[in-house]
């Protein structure tokens, strides 16, 4: 955020194949909060299902592979729209402060 980074404790969620955190931080008007996602495949993954250590590393260097040749762009927009989808039009985010007004523009 801005120029200094935080480290704020999270509080944990875990589901069935799902861990969430969340955080309650202040952030000041003109701040920036940047949000890393992680992602990893484990032994329990259906791809993985009867597959040896060796074939868990190979099914994900495959979709590596794979990522790479879409390209930066088009993996930030199919992350960026499922994000929408499932996080920000589902989580509640508050912003608190006081309400401002437009600036009228003196024409």
């Amino acid at each position: 955020m801005g120029q200094r980074e935080l480290e704020p404790e999270p509080e944990v969620f875990i589901e069935r194949r799902k861990i969430f955190a969340g955080f309650d931080e202040r952030i000041e008007a003109g701040q920036t909060l940047a949000i890393e996602k992680y992602s990893v495949y484990t032994s329990r993954d259906k791809e993985a299902e009867g597959k040896t250590l060796a074939d868990i590393k190979e099914i994900s260097l495959d979709a590596c592979r794979e990522a790479e040749k879409l390209g930066y762009g088009m993996l930030k927009n199919e992350s960026a729209e499922k994000w929408k989808e499932e996080v920000w039009d589902q989580v509640p985010i508050q912003v608190k402060g006081p309400a401002r007004r437009p600036c009228k523009s003196k024409a």
